[in-house]
């Protein structure tokens, strides 16, 4: 079945049986409203036992009834939230409510959060919905106090868009766990334009006017289990920043977080999805290895342990990924004709991608995957605390960074040109303090400053080049090695010989710029 996303911004609002919707023919920003039938929406929600969907935000729900009937799985986005949909089963394939299962597209998406657990039925909720579109007037129509007027007089107005509804739901909510049953009545505004964002602004005072209320409750879901927040972990974020230990605990929460959101990315196979995912792992193993005095060791060493055997399944894989991107990004412009160029280097590395990118998959549907995530939880959540812990943070971080500032250089300095392995490890050591130095520096609440920020610039630097001229020569030798295998085809080689020479261009060209970049990240270091 096919997953379409969308993404939903909406206010909701509690009110008692006695309100009634405002006249919002004067609101200057709307051109008219219109009133739909009215129709019921029957949905059932799921959740682990434990409640771990709702502790991430996320909502999971089966609905019948409107425009948008299917399986719906809600997760939380910078503005609004992401609302995931599939179709219902076909009407021949319905089984009772009781049997009802989630598709295995939207399983797929909370495996990092149900860590496998069974999604069970949590509560069954009935609306009885009145929806009122709200219409603004077009950009290239009468200007919306006009509008606003000509809707009021009956006068003929101009064009509009449909820009957001206003649902009047009457809600009867089963609580699944106890059988207790809970009833509301709530208006829900949704947008339906994103460019007209205003109009949520411009409808609120007078939905407050007419007796509404901000709702105390994110979701139906939440009120349904009386449940005022979702329970999101993000809201147990410990409010140290005084600390090493509090620095490093907010630096390892927030890489949690983004591993986990990275994940179903990865499962949809979504552009440079698995990129992504590995960064974060390198994030999350570099700092690790740089707060060794403020946490425990041999915890650490263990998790870096784990995390890497992780960082090299994705590795495999973004290196085919690679490996088709530098083959599609060559071949183009070089003009290559020859039909089996094309299958060996980039078909074949696409076939790669996707074979082990299968494997990946099965990784992260494993019982040790979801027993890593389980141990990165108990990291943040229950520090093994060393040392350095209650060091003052400002001072414990700087010579943190200081550390790694000094580590990277001195793998840079001792790293010839020629001695591939050498410049792979110096390369590792500045991403290493890049990371370090992005995670002390970023955020909302950073503990160091601009100073860090350069150097991390610095060190991104660096490591770019010396990461184009690592894959540019390892690709030299797979072109090297296909090379070998097309002449045993009875092919021609010198297609293959003509983009190694591109390569190697590539890779003189990040090496000529390196000393620049090394020099760049020594001055930031001792600013």
């Amino acid at each position: 079945m096919t997953v379409t996303k969308v993404t939903e911004t909406e206010r909701k609002y509690e009110v008692d049986d006695t309100a009634q919707l405002p006249d919002l023919s004067t609101v200057p920003a709307i051109a008219k409203t219109e009133a739909q039938e009215p129709f019921t929406l029957r949905a059932v929600y799921f959740d682990t036992a434990g409640g771990a969907l709702a502790a991430a935000g996320f909502t999971l729900r089966r609905r019948e009834g409107g425009s948008d009937e299917g399986w719906h799985l809600k997760t939380p986005a910078p503005r609004g939230r992401t609302e995931h949909r599939v179709a219902l089963e076909p009407p021949g394939d319905h089984t009772p409510p009781a049997q009802f299962v989630p598709p295995r597209e939207l399983i797929d998406l909370v495996l990092a959060r149900s860590r496998g657990n069974e999604l069970v039925e949590v509560a069954h909720i009935t609306t009885e919905r009145s929806v009122t579109t709200v219409f603004t007037a077009d950009a290239d129509g009468e200007d919306a106090d006009n509008a606003a007027g000509a809707a009021s007089t009956g006068a003929a107005s101009t064009a509009s868009t449909a820009s957001a509804e206003i649902a009047d739901d009457r809600v009867a909510a089963t609580d699944v766990q106890n059988g207790i049953l809970r009833l509301w009545r709530e208006w829900e505004v949704e947008l339906l334009n994103a460019e007209r964002g205003d109009v949520l602004d411009a409808l609120e005072p007078h939905l407050l006017a007419a007796g509404a209320s901000a709702s105390r409750h994110p979701s139906k879901l939440a009120r349904a289990l009386e449940r005022e927040d979702h329970a999101t972990q993000a809201a147990a974020l410990p409010d140290d920043s005084a600390t090493a230990l509090g620095a490093a605990i907010r630096v390892l929460w927030h890489l949690r977080d983004e591993l986990l959101d990275a994940d179903p990315g990865v499962r949809s196979d979504e552009p440079d999805a698995v990129h992504q995912m590995r960064i974060v792992i390198r994030r999350l193993r570099s700092v690790l290895a740089a707060f060794q005095g403020v946490l425990d060791p041999a915890v650490l060493d263990d998790l870096r342990y784990r995390l890497g055997q992780l960082g090299d399944t994705l590795g495999v894989v973004r290196d085919a990924e690679v490996r088709h991107q530098r083959a599609s990004a060559l071949i183009a412009p070089a003009t290559v004709d020859a039909v089996h160029v094309r299958r060996r280097l980039v078909e074949d590395a696409w076939a790669e991608y996707e074979s082990l990118l299968t494997s990946l998959l099965g990784y992260l549907s494993s019982a040790e995957y979801f027993a890593l995530l389980d141990a990165i939880d108990a990291l943040v959540l229950r520090p093994p605390v060393a040392g350095q812990s209650l060091a003052k943070a400002r001072p414990a971080m700087r010579l943190v960074v200081r550390r790694e500032s000094r580590r990277a250089r001195r793998r840079l300095k001792n790293a010839h040109h020629d001695d591939l392995e050498a410049l792979h490890g110096a390369r590792k050591a500045a991403r290493r303090l890049r990371y370090v130095a992005e995670a002390l520096s970023g955020g909302d609440t950073p503990v160091l400053g601009k100073k860090t920020v350069a150097l991390a610039k610095s060190a991104e630097s660096v490591q770019d080049l010396l990461g184009e001229h690592r894959d540019a020569t390892l690709f030299v030798e797979r072109l090297r090695q296909t090379a070998l295998q097309a002449e045993e085809a009875g092919e021609s080689a010198a297609d293959y010989d003509s983009l190694a020479e591109a390569e190697r261009q590539h890779a003189s060209q990040a090496v000529d710029a390196l000393e620049a970049a090394v020099s760049e990240l020594g001055r930031a270091a001792k600013a």
